[in-house]
């Protein structure tokens, strides 16, 4: 788990990544009636793909995931998805991005190659620090504030924001409910390039230990899109016993 494809490094803060350079990427597809949306999951073993619960509000049959593409345009490597499972306590108490969490399990397995293989989940101990990486779609907003279709995924370097620091921006964030960070549930990352835009809710924010890339968060939601302002991430070491209870049928490829 956790080797990409490309070892070398493109330009600071934002560039399109090297074909396939992350094969555990998935872009999932949300579709109602002639309508649809893209968001972002990583797949971390045979048969689930990690999203945020935001996104996946539809039934199964209304959701299908891409594995192992690198332009919107391209159309292989599809599944159909079994069985939703978001965080029982996801959207409790009305602060809807507490717990934003999701497990999508496949209806057939994917059989990893070069093109399709797991990124690692980190350990409960596992200490991270300033260096993250992030793919975005690569859309953006043009200066009318319209949105811009990406052609290719984006690179982006982003480093941890303090915490207490973060807070102060998202006091009543959402739909004017108190709502507050919690600090093991969430973490804030920012870059000097812009990031998440739309299509990125769910993206990994990953980080490499020893040649190997880990994910640390995903991300959740953000006050402006396509900013450089912080961004807020759900911490996955916060999640690592509900994510291991909920796939306790699949065996994970060793670290």
């Amino acid at each position: 788990c956790g080797v990409e494809n490309v070892q070398k490094r493109n330009l600071p803060n934002r560039s399109p990544i090297e074909f396939n350079k992350y094969p555990w990427i998935a872009n999932i597809q949300l579709t109602v009636g002639t309508q649809y949306w893209n968001i972002s999951g990583s797949v971390i073993n045979q048969r689930y793909i990690l999203t945020v619960s935001l996104g996946v509000v539809l039934p199964p049959e209304n959701i299908k995931v891409f594995v192992g593409r690198h332009k919107h345009t391209e159309l292989k490597h599809s599944f159909r998805v079994e069985k939703i499972i978001s965080h029982e306590n996801f959207g409790t108490t009305k602060r809807q991005h507490n717990n934003d969490i999701a497990l999508l399990k496949l209806d057939t397995e994917i059989k990893f190659n070069d093109k399709m293989r797991p990124i690692c989940l980190p350990t409960e101990d596992m200490k991270l620090f300033d260096n993250f990486v992030l793919v975005s779609k690569g859309n953006t907003i043009s200066e009318k504030g319209e949105k811009v279709q990406g052609n290719s995924m984006q690179e982006i370097f982003m480093h941890s924001v303090d915490f207490n620091e973060c807070k102060k921006m998202y006091p009543n964030y959402i739909f004017k409910y108190p709502y507050k960070l919690k600090d093991e549930m969430h973490m804030c990352a920012s870059s000097n390039a812009k990031h998440i835009c739309k299509g990125d809710y769910g993206a990994a924010l990953m980080y490499k230990q020893k040649g190997k890339l880990f994910i640390a968060g995903m991300a959740s939601f953000a006050k402006e899109l396509c900013s450089e302002k912080p961004a807020v991430f759900t911490n996955i070491i916060h999640y690592l016993p509900w994510i291991n209870e909920n796939t306790k049928d699949i065996k994970y490829c060793a670290n």
